[in-house]
């Protein structure tokens, strides 16, 4: 009867141990002392929602499909669309589907981050729909000298 009641108490401790990192980080197994993540801990915590990362892996969260990463504020936000290595990258797809994109023209891929590649990348933005003619120069969308 000892026992039973032992065992009752640390389960009680280890569930509110890891509330807080639950919530946040998908870590709510308590084991071996500390809070992981386990199964589908991560899919309901905010790591998910923000970052795609959704699929637990060595007891933490990770991004293992496209699909987690399409799913994310990331992904909405920042085009980072694509799962590589755990976590969501920008992916040129991802950059044409945020509002950056769409308001100055930062729609290719270039090193990690949205960028403007070209020219076709300031045609599609809102910046340049409403001076006219633009086009692309380090970076940025410039409108044409007249």
């Amino acid at each position: 009867m000892i026992l039973i009641v032992i065992i009752y108490f640390v389960g009680i401790g280890q569930s509110e141990h890891c509330e807080d990192s639950c919530e946040l980080y998908g870590k709510c197994t308590f084991e071996d002392g500390l809070c992981v993540a386990r199964s589908d801990d991560c899919l309901n915590s905010g790591e998910c929602r923000t970052y795609g990362l959704c699929d637990a892996k060595r007891g933490l969260c990770v991004a293992n499909s496209d699909r987690n990463c399409a799913l994310s504020e990331y992904c909405l936000l920042q085009g980072r669309c694509k799962s590589k290595n755990g976590i969501c990258v920008v992916s040129s797809k991802g950059c044409q589907k945020t509002p950056r994109c769409k308001l100055f023209g930062l729609c290719s891929e270039y090193e990690g981050v949205c960028f403007v590649k070209n020219d076709s990348d300031c045609l599609q933005s809102h910046v340049c729909s409403e001076v006219g003619e633009c086009f692309a120069l380090l970076g940025r969308c410039m409108r044409s000298k007249e």
